[in-house]
């Protein structure tokens, strides 16, 4: 059946096929994206569909050699498809999945069976396939069918030839395969490029490291402090900070985070910055974490783009709100758009490059677009600017880190490995949780001075009253307190410490020195004193019997008390312990070490009071008693949002697998 299949596709390639089929020769195609003319073409058949969802397989050679580059085809046509906007087709990873466990090829041929049940599983109507077809001067002739899945017939149909400007490695010569005795295997003699052979030649970046290969420039964007960005590539490419704050939220490491108001990053034209235009090839890529669209005020902000002034573009990648949510890939005067919804809130790898030939965007390492060439790569006198479009007042609000400009095209592998190596999170800091950061965040990792500063970007820089630095942090440095009263951190009130919330979350690393004291990690406000300075909110831990953490939250008139149930496993003391407490109007829940310890049911869902007093760390009167901390503290956390139990459960172990990585001074 498979050989009936096969036949068919090939009969219908070389004289055309009955009834609505339409037939388009090799000739006709050659001056047209054959990818877009081939999408075209196809989708002219859902006016004859019924729910219009249909699949699309890998491409299989009609000399049976073995190769990958049916999977290129398929990627390619699967984007046009889906840009004519008529099929509804089914995402490749789930396709990929159901092919594994029915235990079909990836070759693209497939039986009438094979086709049924990907019908009945995916509950596709029909499914697009084809073969291709290698010509003497280096063309790859294509010819695809969409395919009904109940009765294999063909619904429409059309052929197209592209020159390949994949890398596919050389050595699949077509021969005749030896036929095999009776029972007798044959051996393989065309075994299958890993993918990353089909792609590059050039050996894959180490976890975490950018390839050097091309390398214009890299802003790592680690620095933490100062007005500059330092250029990783080794062509001094320093880049200016106009406003832009350092954060400890980078998707890896640090990172920048821009207002949407003023801030903006300039580096300085130079040789090197003009080298896409000198090799006519580019790649441009970078995480964004974006918070709001609105600073965009409907066009478009560089991210990074060498424009500025009325000089000419020379390239540049653009986060979009106009009209619609896209992303802009400028190669001189050309323009290339994809587009999509933005997501706010989460980290999003954008690529694009151009390789001389073709125009490809990314997204999370997944191609998502591809336009054909000729495009020309400006030598321009222009800045190359993040975070602000090179001539409006548009500004960019979110945060930026890890941007790399190449004048080369990274293959497919590369760019699925530069995104892979850093979506795991940081590397040297502590895994931010998903979704919004917290409002306050004191990492401890100073080593020196009497301010600890806020790595949330709010400014709630904490004063030190007695406690000492250490460098026997949980992640990197902290603070070890004594217990007495005169010994705690004190953060002044603040808008982004005093709201009334919806939800909160307040989490620490914890290490008691004592086993009859424990006492307050945070607090803001004084449970027992009068109306003008109301307590808000507080969690404290007690060694001894018992081994308990509590947790507070009030509004007016009401005081929500939680004790998370007694641990088990022994003495506190001397261990590292995370504690975590949530509110989100319906439950009160408390966390020991990633897993739920109890939980408190308040009697209506309350607001989060505010509060005019300071915030403390380390100490602060409970039932009218100082209750001091004995021990270390490191890592302290307040969102104003309650956290999911997976969200805890990824803090702690994110904390979990850290060693120390103490700073030599304060920075």
């Amino acid at each position: 059946m498979k050989r009936k299949i096969l036949l068919l596709l090939c009969a219908a390639a070389a004289a055309g096929c009955a009834g609505n089929i339409r037939n388009d020769s090799v000739d006709d195609a050659l001056n047209k994206d054959p990818y877009k003319f081939l999408a075209k073409r196809l989708s002219e058949a859902h006016d004859r569909m019924a729910n219009r969802k249909v699949a699309v397989l890998p491409f299989s050679y009609t000399d049976n050699r073995r190769s990958d580059d049916g999977v290129v085809v398929a990627e390619r046509l699967l984007t046009r498809i889906i840009e004519e906007n008529k099929l509804e087709v089914v995402e490749r990873n789930l396709l990929e999945k159901v092919m594994g466990e029915l235990k079909l090829q990836h070759s693209g041929v497939v039986d009438e069976t094979s086709i049924k049940q990907l019908g009945k599983v995916l509950g596709v109507e029909a499914v697009v396939t084809g073969t291709l077809t290698s010509h003497k001067d280096g063309r790859v002739e294509i010819n695809a069918r969409l395919i009904r899945t109940e009765t294999a017939s063909v619904l429409s149909a059309a052929s197209g030839t592209v020159v390949p400007d994949w890398d596919s490695r050389p050595g699949y010569t077509p021969q005749q395969r030896p036929a095999a005795a009776s029972g007798m295997a044959v051996p393989d003699r065309y075994p299958r490029p890993s993918r990353q052979a089909l792609y590059s030649e050039r050996p894959l970046p180490e976890a975490g490291n950018p390839p050097r290969d091309g390398l214009v420039a890299y802003w790592k964007f680690d620095e933490g402090s100062g007005s500059s960005a330092s250029d990783s590539s080794g062509n001094g490419n320093t880049a200016a900070l106009n406003g832009p704050l350092w954060t400890a939220e980078g998707r890896k490491g640090r990172a920048l985070s821009f207002n949407g108001i003023e801030d903006y990053v300039r580096a300085p034209s130079n040789d090197s910055l003009n080298a896409p235009a000198a090799s006519g090839k580019v790649t441009l890529a970078g995480w964004y974490y974006i918070r709001d669209l609105a600073p965009l005020q409907g066009d478009c902000a560089n991210s990074p783009a060498k424009y500025e002034g009325n000089v000419p573009m020379g390239y540049g990648l653009f986060i979009c709100n106009s009209p619609w949510m896209k992303i802009r890939f400028h190669l001189g005067d050309g323009v290339i758009d994809y587009n999509v919804p933005h997501e706010l809130h989460t980290w999003i790898h954008y690529a694009a490059t151009y390789d001389g030939k073709a125009a490809r965007i990314f997204k999370n390492g997944k191609e998502v677009l591809y336009k054909a060439g000729p495009f020309r790569i400006l030598s321009s006198p222009a800045s190359v600017l993040m975070g602000k479009h090179g001539v409006s007042g548009h500004r960019f609000n979110g945060l930026v880190d890890e941007v790399v400009i190449y004048d080369r095209a990274l293959s497919h592998a590369e760019i699925s490995a530069l995104y892979g190596s850093h979506k795991a999170g940081p590397a040297s800091a502590a895994v931010l949780p998903r979704q919004e950061g917290p409002v306050a965040y004191w990492r401890f990792d100073e080593g020196s001075g009497s301010a600890a500063a806020d790595s949330s970007r709010n400014n709630n820089t904490g004063t030190l009253l007695g406690p000492v630095w250490t460098k026997d942090g949980k992640i990197g440095g902290a603070l070890n307190f004594d217990g007495q009263r005169t010994t705690k951190v004190l953060i002044a009130d603040s808008p982004a410490l005093n709201a009334e919330w919806s939800g909160l979350t307040l989490a620490a690393w914890i290490k008691l020195s004592r086993e009859s004291v424990g006492g307050v990690i945070i607090k803001k406000g004084y449970q027992d004193d009068s109306a003008a300075q109301p307590a808000q909110y507080s969690i404290h831990c007690r060694g001894g019997a018992g081994q308990q953490c509590g947790f507070q939250v009030l509004d007016a008139g009401n005081n929500l008390f939680h004790y998370g149930g007694p641990r088990e496993g022994g003495s506190l003391v001397g261990q590292w312990f995370h504690v975590v407490g949530t509110y989100d109007k319906k439950m009160m829940r408390t966390y020991y070490n990633g897993q739920e310890a109890g939980t408190g049911m308040p009697a209506s869902g309350l607001n989060v009071r505010n509060s005019n007093v300071e915030l403390q760390i380390g100490g602060a009167l409970i039932n009218g008693q100082y209750d001091g901390f004995a021990g270390i503290i490191d890592d302290v956390r307040i969102y104003n949002r309650a956290l999911s139990a997976d969200e805890v459960a990824e803090l702690f172990d994110s904390g979990k697998k850290m060693k120390p990585a103490v700073p030599a001074g304060p920075r």
